[in-house]
């Protein structure tokens, strides 16, 4: 099929084609014919009869039987660039059952005649079969214009929906009675690059400052073709440097275009955020038709088969869509994923660059049984559970490592705060403020007492990440996420005299911190009294929304500091310290779990280019020859990590697991082919651990592994 024509009625007007104002207008366009429709049937009947022999004499009467599978399979696909920027494609798949009546195809059995059996099959071929399955994918993709317009050229964007819709029958002996399984989902894609260069490039100052730095790191343009090479400046003589004197510097100008470049930092960025949603629907009674909606009854309507999220529930139920079983035991679930990334780029100066990430990811289930009643529809047993995920920033306690008590500021922090926290939580639940004066004996509110989940869980946030318990946000789902950062520097390459040994010298530093609550799930015991909390637990703390069995803050220092080196005579080297921290709350029993790392790392390794090697065949076989770079790497590490468990309520600090582990790899590798690689290594660890129920070990390994790949 030909591409379809592409109209542009703006084009070719005067002035919208001579402004750069009106590039969006320019560059409208659509196209009224689609760029693919295709369509595909199959369809596969299989038949058997069988009939055991009779080896009773006929005394006992043995009838065949028949096994029957009639499926009809079509798929359409339909692709339409409705412009050049805003692209649609469809495509859905439909499973049908041809529905034949009892027994054998070419005799009267069953109370049915070969006419009536026949007939019964046209009739079903007529109709398209009974649905058996059906799905079908909407996809919408759009770059948007954004960039048409001048002010925001320095800017791109794009956006996706995508829209599911997917019918399950039940078997056909219950499918009267429990109906069938409507499912559909939606995704919402948004990204976005931003190129600030571009942006500063619009201030001719700003383009002027800019412009030297990228001429510096240049140097001296060829000529182009056609265009006469600059003049080479012949050095002055002795006597002409004396006359001349030297120009003074403006150390206003240096300043001031030093700072514009530390503002003017960031180079480039990108954010994107998708969401998905999706319905689970049961007892759906409706069979799909033309683009899975029955057009009928017009159910489930338009917007649902095209991933709407709005309840049909109310309208599906007065309609007589749903089941009215009183015994329906299949719940309504809906689902909601978000997921937030964003990158930012700064480069102050020549060779130093920062990236700065930060990531958000929720995620919400919530399922109930929907069935009838004493003639009404009803709710029964809503649950919502979900996960959370968000980068985070707790450098402020990084470096306050236990002492050798293992006692930890950071948690006896947390203790402390949990008076503060607790006055905060009560102030803000209206159960509490009815008898505000009710203290119990610890110096706790009623309803917020030292071991309250909600205490606890902001107790712990607070301290760990260095906030002020009357400050920090009292959400368990922050909104907005911490950037966390990657450093590398390369700028010592160019000192004389790490010139004079090294080709290449960077330097690099990583920090990465994350907040998770693994798991939450709605507490069935919860009441609220205007959105709080308002029923007491068997110790008397109120019973939050949500059951949280463990919370987790996890930092990394991958490395703090780093050092790769490329010499001259091109041994590869590194140099890395590494710092972890793990952090996990649980308020099953009210145990805290730390542990600490750190690591030393050093590596060396180095390449031998175009070793040749032979290797003799056996038996007599023909000498094989090989030429291939040889790989030589060697690497040594000392990690030291501790387990220290803290239990809130009897106050105790013990060693749980930890270890001082001492390892050297060696390995060295030979390409022999494109296929095959050969490797020699040996590996030995020492392992001393920090509790007296474990052993002190040593490991070795060596040997030699052969790799085959078999992949294209």
């Amino acid at each position: 099929m030909t591409r379809p024509k592409v109209y542009r009625p703006f084009e070719k007007i005067g002035i919208v084609s001579r402004s750069k104002d009106l590039q969006l207008i320019k560059d409208f366009n659509f196209s009224l014919l689609p760029r693919m429709f295709s369509f595909r049937t199959d369809i596969n009947r299989e038949y058997t009869e069988r009939k055991l022999r009779n080896k009773s004499q006929a005394l006992i009467l043995i009838v065949p039987t028949y096994v029957k599978s009639y499926v009809w399979t079509r798929m359409y696909d339909y692709k339409h660039d409705l412009t050049q920027g805003l692209k649609l494609e469809y495509n859905a798949n439909a499973n049908a059952l041809i529905d034949e009546l009892p027994g054998s195809v070419d005799k009267d059995d069953y109370g049915y005649t070969v006419k009536e059996k026949k007939d019964r099959i046209h009739e079903e071929l007529m109709g398209f079969g009974t649905m058996n399955q059906f799905n079908q994918v909407l996809n919408l993709n759009y770059t948007i214009p954004i960039n048409k317009i001048r002010a925001f050229n320095w800017m791109t964007a794009t956006a996706r929906y995508q829209g599911t819709y997917n019918w399950t029958a039940s078997p056909k002996s219950i499918q009267e009675v429990m109906g069938n399984k409507a499912e559909n989902s939606n995704t919402i894609q948004l990204n976005s690059n931003l190129r600030f260069t571009s942006l500063y490039n619009k201030v001719p100052y700003f383009k002027k400052v800019l412009s030297t730095t990228q001429t510096q790191r240049g140097g001296p343009q060829p000529a182009r073709p056609g265009q006469k090479p600059q003049p080479t400046l012949q050095k002055p003589s002795r006597e002409d440097t004396a006359k001349v004197a030297k120009p003074k510097k403006d150390y206003f100008k240096i300043i001031s275009e030093s700072m514009v470049k530390i503002v003017l930092g960031f180079k480039d960025g990108s954010l994107s955020y998708s969401e998905t949603n999706g319905i689970f629907l049961p007892g759906f009674k409706p069979s799909p038709g033309i683009i899975g909606n029955d057009m009928n009854l017009n159910a489930p309507g338009i917007p649902f088969v095209f991933g709407s999220q709005a309840d049909i529930r109310q309208k599906a139920a007065m309609n007589g869509w749903l089941t009215e079983d009183s015994l329906f035991n299949m719940a309504y679930a809906t689902k909601h994923t978000s997921t937030l990334n964003a990158r930012l780029t700064y480069e102050p100066f020549k060779d130093f660059r920062v990236e700065f990430t930060a990531n958000r990811t929720y995620a919400l289930n919530h399922q109930e049984y929907f069935r009838v009643n004493n003639g009404m529809y009803n709710s029964y047993s809503p649950i919502e559970s979900g996960s959370f995920s968000i980068s985070w920033f707790s450098l402020n306690t990084s470096f306050k490592s236990p002492d050798k008590n293992n006692v930890s500021k950071p948690f006896e922090n947390m203790k402390s705060m949990r008076k503060e926290i607790a006055m905060r939580l009560a102030q803000q639940n209206p159960s509490w403020q009815n008898d505000p004066q009710i203290v119990d004996s610890t110096g706790f509110p009623v309803g917020y007492g030292p071991t309250s989940q909600e205490v606890l869980h902001y107790s712990f946030l607070a301290a760990y990440s260095g906030q002020n318990a009357m400050k920090i946000n009292l959400n368990a789902f922050p909104k907005i996420p911490y950037p966390n950062w990657r450093i590398t520097y390369k700028g010592l390459s160019s000192v004389s005299f790490i010139k004079k040994y090294f080709k290449e010298f960077t330097l690099s530093h990583a920090y990465r911190s994350t907040y998770n609550v693994g798991s939450y799930s709605t507490n069935v015991l919860y009441t609220e009294n205007f959105g709080a909390p308002s029923t007491f637990d068997d110790i008397n703390n109120f019973i939050p929304k949500y059951q949280i069995s463990q919370i987790a803050l996890s930092e990394q220092f991958v490395p703090l500091f780093g050092i790769d080196m490329t010499w001259i005579n091109n041994v590869l080297s590194k140099f890395e310290f590494r710092k972890s921290r793990n952090l996990a709350l649980s308020f099953v029993n009210n145990q805290l779990t730390e542990i600490n790392s750190n690591e030393f790392v050093v590596g060396i390794g180095y390449r031998f280019k175009n070793i040749e090697m032979t290797f003799k065949g056996g038996g007599g076989g023909p000498t094989q020859r090989y030429k291939s770079d040889l790989n030589l790497r060697a690497d040594f590490s000392i990690k030291d990590n501790k387990t220290i468990i803290r239990r809130i309520e009897e106050d105790i600090t013990q060693v749980s697991a930890g270890q001082k582990l001492i390892t050297v790899n060696t390995s060295a590798d030979y390409q022999l082919n494109e296929r095959v690689m050969i490797r020699v290594f040996y590996d030995s660890s020492i392992t001393n651990p920090y509790v007296s129920n474990q052993y002190s070990t040593r490991t070795s390994m060596g040997g030699i592994s052969l790799r085959f790949t078999l992949a294209q």
